[in-house]
C-alpha cells in the first residue's frame, strides 16, 4: 500500500478544503480505503472550520452582563477571536471588537439611568454621560460607515455575475437597523446632554430600552451571519482595502 505524506500545517481552510481532498485522494498509490478515510477527514475539517467561523464572531455576551471593560474582555475571550489583537489589518475582527465596546457603552447607559434616578446628575453621572455621548457620536457612527460604505459594497461585488438575493436582504435589513438606531439615539442623546449639564431629567425608559435591545439583536445578527459570510467571500486584497478605508475614516495615517 502506498504512503502519502501530508503537510497538515499547510492544509488550507474554508473553500479550499475540497481541493486539498482531491490532491490527497488522487495521489499515486492511494488505496480506495485510504481515499475514503481522507475524504472523511476533510469533511470533518470543513465542519470544524465552519463551527470555528461561527464561534469566532458569535458573542453570547448580553449588554447587561458587561459590568466593565475588563469583564467584557474576559467574556469575549473565545477561541479564534481576540479583542486585544484586533486591528485594522484584520478588519472583520476589528468590527467584531467594536461590538464589545458598544456592549460596554450600552451597559453604562443602563446603569447611568438607574444612578440618575437614585442619586441625581452628580459628578460621576455627568462624566459617564459625556463618555457615552462621545462614543456614539464618533466610534459607533464610524462603525456604521465602515459597514455601509466598505463591507456591504464589497460583499455585493464579491457576488458579481450572480443574483445575491440573500446577501442583499441581509444588508438591507442591517441598514434599516442603522437608521432606526440613529433615530433612537437622538432621543437618548438629548437625555444624556441634560445629565451632562447636571440636570436630573427623567429618562425615557422606552427609548433607552429600545436602543439597547436593538443594538443587542443587531450585533448578534452581524456576528452570526454577516461576519462569517464576509470571511468566506472576501479575499485578502479586499479585506486590506477595507482596513485601509477604516483607518482613513478615523484620520489614521495608513502609511
Amino acid at each position: 500500500m502506498g504512503t502519502v505524506n501530508v503537510n497538515h500545517s499547510a492544509a488550507p481552510s474554508g473553500p479550499f478544503f475540497r481541493e486539498w481532498e482531491k490532491e490527497i485522494c488522487s495521489a499515486p498509490g492511494v488505496s480506495p480505503l485510504c481515499a475514503k478515510v481522507g475524504s472523511a477527514i476533510v469533511a470533518e475539517a470543513s465542519r470544524i472550520q465552519m463551527l470555528r467561523s461561527r464561534t469566532r464572531y458569535n458573542s453570547s455576551t448580553s449588554f447587561a452582563a458587561c459590568d466593565s471593560d475588563r469583564r467584557l474582555s474576559k467574556l469575549l475571550d473565545i477561541p479564534g477571536f481576540s479583542t486585544s489583537a484586533a486591528s485594522f489589518e484584520v478588519p472583520l475582527e476589528m468590527l467584531a471588537a467594536c461590538h464589545g465596546r458598544i456592549r460596554s457603552q450600552c451597559s453604562t447607559l443602563l446603569r447611568l439611568r438607574s444612578h440618575v434616578a437614585r442619586a441625581g446628575a452628580d459628578a460621576a453621572a455627568r462624566k459617564a454621560a459625556q463618555g457615552v455621548i462621545r462614543y456614539f457620536d464618533t466610534s459607533a457612527r464610524h462603525h456604521h460607515e465602515d459597514e455601509e460604505q466598505d463591507l456591504f459594497p464589497a460583499l455585493i461585488e464579491s457576488m458579481a455575475g450572480a443574483d445575491p438575493v440573500c446577501i442583499r436582504e441581509l444588508i438591507d435589513s442591517l441598514t434599516r437597523d442603522h437608521r432606526e438606531l440613529e433615530r433612537l439615539w437622538v432621543a437618548v442623546r438629548a437625555w444624556l446632554v441634560d445629565v451632562e449639564a447636571g440636570e436630573a431629567a427623567a429618562a425615557s425608559a422606552a427609548d433607552i430600552d429600545s436602543f439597547v435591545d436593538l443594538y443587542e439583536r443587531h450585533a448578534a445578527r452581524e456576528e452570526q451571519e454577516l461576519f462569517p459570510m464576509s470571511e468566506r467571500l472576501l479575499g485578502a486584497e479586499e479585506l486590506d482595502r477595507i482596513g485601509r478605508s477604516m483607518r482613513l475614516r478615523r484620520g489614521i495615517d495608513s502609511a
